[in-house]
């Protein structure tokens, strides 16, 4: 059965034109931002929101800026 699949040993890798993320891991030296009660209730309020499906497209609220400003 092995004989059915190639080596792929010798074989060049091919190139991969993806975008490389870069992780740092948080030091003592770094500040990291901690939400205060008010935007933790919003974060959550709006998760609830989309759990929930009470959501707006792109165009509805291009619309509703639109009348806002007329």
């Amino acid at each position: 059965m092995a004989a059915k699949y190639k080596s792929l040993e010798n074989k060049k890798p091919e190139q991969v034109n993806e975008p490389v993320a870069a992780y740092q891991s948080a030091t003592s030296d770094t500040n990291l931002y901690v939400p205060t009660e008010y935007e933790r209730e919003i974060i959550m309020r709006s998760e609830k929101d989309y759990e929930e499906g009470r959501l707006y497209t792109q165009e509805e609220v291009n619309k509703q800026v639109k009348q806002w400003l007329d």
